[in-house]
């Protein structure tokens, strides 16, 4: 419900986060302190969050759950089979607002942001 009415009621004593869900304040809390207690077995590899352990762990098992149902591309992670599937969709959602320019990657626009400002 929380998230229907904006209520975020569990606030960082330290910035000014704020969030609907104390366990996204607990995660949250970790990059101030710097613990990480989430420890991968296999290497050093150390993190805030179960969730990017998860992940982490695809580089060990070589495990790319995510499938494109239009071709053969697999990945580990969900934002990029987001990203993969504007190569069938065409969709362009990063718009420039000083210009025409278009495209699928956020980071590619941010490219072209830098050919609007002017060398000193």
């Amino acid at each position: 419900m929380r998230t229907h009415t904006g209520e975020k009621p569990f606030v960082c004593k330290l910035c000014d986060y704020k969030c609907t869900v104390n366990s996204n304040l607990v995660s949250h809390v970790r990059i101030h302190t710097g613990e990480k207690p989430f420890v991968c077995k296999l290497c050093d590899y150390k993190c805030t969050q179960s969730s990017r352990l998860v992940r982490h762990m695809r580089t060990h098992t070589g495990e790319k759950p995510f499938v494109c149902k239009l071709c053969d591309y697999k990945c580990t992670v969900n934002s990029r089979l987001v990203r993969h599937m504007r190569t069938h969709t065409g969709e362009k959602p990063f718009v420039c607002k000083l210009g025409d320019y278009k495209c699928a990657v956020k980071s590619n626009l941010a490219k072209h942001m830098r050919t609007h400002t002017v060398a000193c």
